[in-house]
Formats: C-alpha cells, sequence, structure tokens
C-alpha cells in the first residue's frame, strides 16, 4: 500500500474487508470492492447515509492495495486544491467524502483535471460521497458529466434488528453478555456506525476486565459519561 503522502489522517488498522458487517444488500457492492483493481471497470462510485460504513470500505480497498492512495477531501479541505498535485501518475487513487469540497470552483477544477490524466493514464478511480452522483451540488458541467461515468452503488446501512444482533453476536464473541435491556440501553445511546459500536465494545471489554466489574447499565454511563 502507497502512504507517500505528505499529509497525516486518520486511517484505521482495522478497517479490512473480513471485519466489515455486511447486509445482505451490499453483498454485490463488497465483492466488486474487493476484486476493483484488478476489474477493467476505471471508475466506481459509492454512497450512503453517515455511519453506514463507506471510510471502513474504502480503506479496506487501500489496506489489500499495493497502489491506493487514501485521500479524505473532508480533512484534506484545509490545505486546499494544491494538496492534490503531483499525484497524476498514480495507479490508484480513492477519495474519500468528495462531496466535502464540491461547489467550491478551485477544487472542483483540480478534480476534473486530475479525473481526466487518472483515465487517460490507465488509472483507477473510486470515491465516495453521501448522496449518488445525480444528487451532488456542482459548478462544473464537466465534473459532474465525469462524475456520472463511474459505476455506481448505494452502501445499504443495517437496520435496527439486524444492527443489534450484530453487536449482541459481536459482544458475544468478546464473552460479553448483552441481553435486551442492557442491548437496548447501548443501542439507544450510541453513534449510528457499526465501526464507532465496535469500538464502544471494545472499551467496554478492556474496562471491565481491567476493573474486574460486569458491564451493567451504571457502568456503560460511567464508562461514557451518559
Amino acid at each position: 500500500m502507497n502512504f507517500q503522502y505528505p499529509f497525516a489522517f486518520s486511517f484505521r488498522a482495522a478497517s479490512g474487508f473480513d471485519s466489515f458487517l455486511v447486509a445482505p444488500a451490499n453483498a454485490e457492492l463488497l465483492a466488486m470492492l474487493r476484486g476493483f483493481e484488478s476489474d477493467p471497470q476505471p471508475f466506481c462510485f459509492l454512497w450512503g447515509a453517515s455511519g453506514s460504513g463507506k471510510t471502513h470500505l474504502l480503506q479496506a480497498m487501500c489496506h489489500e492495495s499495493s497502489s491506493a492512495i487514501y485521500l479524505p477531501l473532508k480533512e484534506l479541505a484545509q490545505y486546499g486544491p494544491a494538496c492534490l498535485d503531483g499525484l497524476a501518475d498514480s495507479a490508484f487513487l480513492v477519495f474519500d467524502d468528495i462531496d466535502a469540497v464540491l461547489g467550491e470552483q478551485a477544487w472542483e477544477e483540480q478534480l476534473f483535471s486530475l479525473f481526466n490524466l487518472q483515465q487517460g493514464s490507465g488509472g483507477k478511480l473510486c470515491m465516495a460521497a453521501s448522496c449518488n452522483p445525480q444528487s451532488l451540488q456542482t459548478r462544473l458541467p464537466d465534473l459532474r458529466s465525469r462524475l456520472q461515468l463511474a459505476l455506481v452503488y448505494e452502501l445499504k446501512a443495517l437496520d435496527e434488528a439486524a444492527r443489534a444482533e450484530v453487536v449482541r453476536e459481536r459482544a458475544a464473541l468478546r464473552g460479553i453478555e448483552l441481553g435486551p435491556e442492557l442491548l437496548a440501553f447501548l443501542l439507544t445511546r450510541s453513534p449510528r456506525g457499526m465501526d464507532d459500536l465496535m469500538q464502544m465494545l471494545e472499551k467496554l471489554d478492556t474496562l471491565s476486565l481491567a476493573e474486574k466489574r460486569r458491564i451493567t447499565i451504571p457502568f456503560i454511563k460511567d464508562t461514557f459519561g451518559w
């Protein structure tokens, strides 16, 4: 994986395909992303609600790639579009939160130029946003046209029942028994993202072992300040 990029941003070591919680509706998407680097399709676009797992999947692609460069535009926006200079010869660019910079002329011009150079050199592009390409607000019509050429997939979030079952099963693997009351308390107060929930379970597990306390509602309240 290529990490030769001069900006620091969050990259989760645990964000692999095997650790992603797959809803049946996302099985085709997951298969596409796993094989995308060797697929003849040069450009894919992933969209879905906040917390649905877009960042996890983009970073999973980078974990398994020898050439992908992960570019979280929400974090890179502060540096300006010039931070993308020098990427035209890259074999595989992965843009997260592309909608964070759309609507700004300079960013759109930089992205449009980079997309054209990638297309001309045979490079690969994958990107994610909170809505589909047709709904993105762009200033440059040509950029909108480029975005609509992508292979587009919607990442569907787990429904409440599936979300609860996944959390219960993952807790059980850690030896944590989450009864209905405890599980409901945790889910109604926690963030929607499954990655966040898994990190919360890990914290509860670690602290309960360290403090030799059972995981109860008071313990959860103490741990997270609820």
